[in-house]
């Protein structure tokens, strides 16, 4: 499995750059070099603004999980995958910290 998630991974990756190329073409890089763009067309309207919560909610209950889990298992800095979250989105953060997870695993096993 460890190979699906780093495949997974890099897959989220090319997904959110590319999907994000326009944006950061107009300078807002990654989504953060025009903070007042980004809030202005994520809340657009009461359907895009739905979708907001529900990740922003989402993001909380995956960066408690992961600082749980990860502390459980021995996952190396797993703070650093929030910090991935926040720069390019749970498509990469999420299938990244479970790439570490299992590697976290497969140490327990052969030790």
């Amino acid at each position: 499995m460890k190979k699906v998630y780093l495949l997974l991974t890099f897959l989220g990756l090319v997904l959110n750059l590319t999907t994000m190329m326009p944006q950061s073409l107009e300078g807002n890089i990654l989504l953060w070099g025009k903070p007042e763009i980004t809030t202005e067309l994520a809340f657009a309207n009461e359907i895009s603004s739905i979708f907001m919560y529900d990740l922003f909610f989402v993001v909380l209950v995956f960066s408690i999980w992961l600082l749980v889990d990860g502390k459980k298992l021995g996952v190396k800095r797993p703070w650093l995958t929030i910090i991935w979250t926040m720069i390019f989105g749970l498509a990469v953060s999420f299938p990244y910290y479970l790439y570490q997870r299992e590697i976290a695993k497969n140490k327990d096993v052969t030790e």
